[in-house]
């Protein structure tokens, strides 16, 4: 079996590529996707690093504070000809 080092130099991809082409979740299949190319599989914990990269944890937002709104006045003032009727 190839190695993965050689694998990934020769194909010029990382492993954080390599997991988001191939829609890969876990690091068992991983190891199950490189076996059946023939490949031996990164160790557990390059692959964590890269799944970090590949998917980072989405933060949540701190819920906005209510406050409340002013009515405001309308300051927009038309003249008297662009509100009469025309005949």
């Amino acid at each position: 079996m190839i190695d993965w080092e050689f694998y990934s130099k020769r194909r010029n991809i990382d492993v954080a590529k390599y997991i988001v082409i191939n829609d890969i979740e876990t690091y068992e299949n991983l190891t199950s996707f490189l076996a059946d190319k023939g490949v031996n599989p990164p160790e557990k914990g390059m692959f964590q690093s890269a799944y970090a990269v590949a998917f980072p944890p989405i933060a949540k937002q701190p819920p906005k504070k209510k406050t409340k709104t002013q009515a405001r006045k309308s300051t927009n003032k038309t003249s008297k000809s662009a509100t009469r009727k025309k005949k």
